[in-house]
């Protein structure tokens, strides 16, 4: 169980850093210090 949960946090991260590009996170940029493009500033 611990295994799974270790690898369902490291997909997490992993849709989370591929989000950042996503169309989805262009229309709602979730964390601040990003543009609408999803972009750092």
């Amino acid at each position: 169980m611990r295994e799974q949960s270790k690898e369902q946090k490291l997909r997490a991260k992993q849709s989370e850093e591929q989000g950042r590009q996503s169309p989805y996170e262009k229309s709602v940029p979730k964390k601040i210090g990003y543009t609408s493009d999803g972009e750092s500033t």
